[in-house]
């Protein structure tokens, strides 16, 4: 009975490795892992900028500008951590050491805001009463959206 056991979940992961596997990003091919990132990361400056685009959001079409940044930020700073792997910079990760590069390879001009907006994405997974979340929403705004729009543009000229 158990090694009947142990067979059938074998049997399940090699279909899961069938099905779904590990797909390998080569250096030098046209569909680096960054480029198609980028993509997503587009897609999701796009819903941010529209979410910003409402005056006087109520409550909950606050929370989607401060969901919409959350995921934007993450996949910004996923995709210049990509782009840089792209470049040979194997021990950059995580969003700290990917800014700090990216500021120091002039991706990113302003290091200091773009170290706001990480302490601020921290803080949005805690915020629970709406004078933060407006707080937020107000920085979202004025400036973040800002910033991740301009990566967008730097690595859209860089993806051609």
């Amino acid at each position: 009975m158990e090694e009947r056991k142990r067979g059938q979940e074998s049997g399940r992961l090699a279909l899961c490795l069938a099905v779904s596997p590990v797909t390998a990003y080569p250096r030098g091919m046209d569909d680096v892992r960054w480029k198609q990132r980028l993509s997503n990361y587009s897609r999701s400056v796009d819903n941010l900028l529209e979410g910003v685009a409402v005056r006087n959001p109520n409550k909950l079409e606050r929370q989607g500008i401060v969901k919409a940044f959350e995921l934007c930020y993450e996949l910004a700073w996923k995709t210049l951590q990509d782009y840089l792997r792209d470049l040979g910079f194997e021990e950059v990760v995580g969003p700290k050491a990917t800014i700090r590069q990216a500021f120091h390879g002039g991706l990113i001009q302003d290091g200091e805001r773009w170290a706001a907006m990480h302490e601020a994405r921290d803080r949005s997974t805690h915020v629970y009463n709406e004078e933060q979340a407006a707080q937020l929403e107000h920085e979202i705004r004025d400036d973040y959206a800002r910033l991740l729009k301009n990566l967008r543009a730097l690595l859209e000229q860089k993806s051609v």
